[in-house]
């Protein structure tokens, strides 16, 4: 159901985050600075429409947070390229 990479969106909280890896009962997965361990039916997948300013948001949380790699990901995201 979910792969890495898959953006997802924990039901409990409403946190958006990324999968990093796929179990067959859940998945490993990052929460702004945070990675935990999420049941498949703790999450669902985040819709295809993320909003930019949504994701501008997250690129923001990844700054304060100093998760370069979340920061490059949404980047790739937002269409921007980021060298560094």
């Amino acid at each position: 159901m979910y792969r890495s990479g898959d953006w997802i969106i924990e039901s409990a909280h409403g946190l958006t985050g990324t999968v990093l890896h796929v179990w067959p009962d859940g998945v490993t997965a990052r929460f702004g600075g945070m990675t935990a361990i999420r049941a498949n039916h703790q999450i669902r997948l985040a819709p295809l429409d993320i909003q930019q300013e949504d994701l501008l948001a997250m690129q923001h949380l990844a700054v304060e947070t100093g998760d370069e790699e979340w920061f490059r990901e949404i980047g790739e995201r937002l269409g921007v390229g980021v060298n560094g």
